[in-house]
């Protein structure tokens, strides 16, 4: 209860001082709280830690709010996604040297993927429509085969960004490696040129 106190005046101060950072730091201890006290409402605050720290360019304090996140998703039935935002979390921190942390999303993973039903097999197809509109961009060019160089090159990014992004797609698509990366983006276009052709014979004109 002391420390919800403490919490909510954290949220309080920073709100009056105009300080999105330190908002989101706040934010975040109101949802680590709330998963302290195993409560419903650690999703909202723990989002919106997310996206704070993210707007305010703290990596890895967002990085460290994902990992709460993901917790927050796995108490609120989203098993799925809890996993991917902890993978992803991890992945990342271990790419920026954060060790500690990396190991910390590491032992969230496995603690609840001990007790997460399975509710998809393990054949079941991946997509990228769970990818963001950067991941997803950068995936693309992965199925064209470039390289991270080229790509970071080509979308005026740096090679640690295009690493950040391709870690994310990783875990969204549940692979470990640029190739099945690469073999799903085909199967996809594959499918897109399938129902294209479709379309197209079925108003009356040959693909």
């Amino acid at each position: 209860a002391a420390a919800a106190g403490w919490a909510d005046r954290g949220v309080a101060a920073a709100a009056a001082l105009a300080e999105p950072g330190r908002h989101a730091l706040a934010e975040l201890a109101q949802a680590r709280i709330a998963l302290t006290d195993h409560r419903e409402d650690a999703l909202s605050p723990a989002r919106r830690a997310v996206r704070g720290l993210e707007a305010a360019g703290r990596t890895i304090d967002a990085l460290r709010a994902r990992v709460v996140l993901g917790a927050a998703l796995w108490q609120d039935g989203h098993h799925e996604e809890a996993g991917r935002e902890l993978k992803a979390a991890q992945l990342n921190l271990e790419l920026l040297g954060a060790a500690a942390l990396a190991r910390m999303a590491r032992s969230e993973r496995r603690r609840l993927a001990a007790r997460v039903p399975r509710s998809r097999t393990a054949d079941s197809p991946r997509t990228v429509t769970g990818l963001t509109g950067r991941e997803r961009q950068i995936a693309e060019l992965v199925g064209d085969g470039l390289t991270n160089r080229l790509i970071a090159k080509g979308l005026h990014i740096s090679e640690k960004t295009v690493e950040m992004h391709l870690s994310n797609v990783f875990a969204k698509l549940g692979v470990a490696n640029r190739a099945a990366v690469s073999a799903i983006i085909t199967r996809d276009r594959l499918e897109v040129d399938a129902d294209a052709g479709g379309r197209v014979q079925a108003g009356g004109r040959q693909p």
